[in-house]
Parts: structure tokens; C-alpha cells; sequence
């Protein structure tokens, strides 16, 4: 049976050229939704302070939570942005990496199996491979960091 473990395997094989980008790409991730946290804990202390506040208190605790809401608010999406950014490159040159080595294996094979099938077939499952190569890495930067 083919497992997730087999699948991170196969497809590590072309993320390795560029492990750096992926590593930086998924932190910058994961940073933008820990930065995403903040927002909802800097309105929880306002509405604390202002539910207390009487008229000559500072409101320094109320700019406070609002400035470094704005801040995390541009982590979280310059986070996504160069994330997202750097691995759908990756993924697109994996992608490209996944059909040179495709071809470089069919050119390795023997001309009878060439002569059993079609060449469009065959440049076309080489396509789809490519594809899904990019697809799955697509979906690491885009869904699996969203789920718990």
C-alpha cells in the first residue's frame, strides 16, 4: 500500500535541490498564522482596559495593542504573500524537474516498448506526473499549514 510516508519520499526527491526555499517558504507560513493570533488577543485587551476605563487614565494599554495589531496584520500577509511566492516556484520547478528526469528515463528505454504506445500517451502521463508533482506541493504551502 502507498502510503503518506512513500509520497513525502517521491516527492522530497525533487524538493531537495531546493530544500533551503521550502524550509524558508513553510516558516514564513507558519509565522503569518502565529502572527494571525494576535489581532483577536489585542481587541480582547482593549475592550478589557476600555470596560475599566475611567476619564484621565492613559490610553497607552488601548494604542498599544492596536500598533502591534497593524504590525501583525503585515506579518501575516507579507508572511503568505513571500510563502506562497517562493513555493510555487519551487513547485514549478520541481514540476519541470519531474519531466526532465521523466524523459531522460524514456530515452533509457528499450525502442519496442517506443513502438507499443503511442507518443502522445506517453508525453501526457508525463504532463499529469509533473502536474501532480506541483499540485502536492501547491497544497503543502496553501492547506496543510491551515489544519491543525
Amino acid at each position: 500500500m502507498y502510503s503518506a510516508i512513500d509520497l513525502i519520499r517521491d516527492v522530497w526527491v525533487y524538493v531537495r535541490p531546493r530544500k533551503g526555499r521550502f524550509f524558508v517558504a513553510s516558516l514564513l507560513r507558519v509565522a503569518s498564522d502565529i502572527a494571525w493570533l494576535y489581532p483577536p488577543y489585542a481587541l480582547a485587551i482593549v475592550v478589557e482596559y476600555l470596560s475599566h476605563y475611567t476619564v484621565g487614565m492613559s490610553m497607552t494599554p488601548v494604542y498599544t495593542p492596536i500598533a502591534l495589531s497593524f504590525v501583525a496584520i503585515v506579518i501575516r500577509y507579507a508572511g503568505l504573500y513571500l510563502g506562497k511566492n517562493t513555493m510555487f516556484v519551487l513547485s514549478e520547478r520541481a514540476a519541470l524537474d519531474a519531466q526532465m528526469r521523466a524523459m531522460r528515463h524514456i530515452m533509457m528505454l528499450d525502442t519496442s516498448w517506443h513502438e507499443a504506445e503511442n507518443s502522445g500517451n506517453k508525453f501526457k502521463r508525463i504532463d499529469r506526473g509533473a502536474d501532480s508533482v506541483d499540485r502536492i506541493i501547491r497544497i503543502w504551502i496553501t492547506d496543510i499549514h491551515t489544519y491543525p
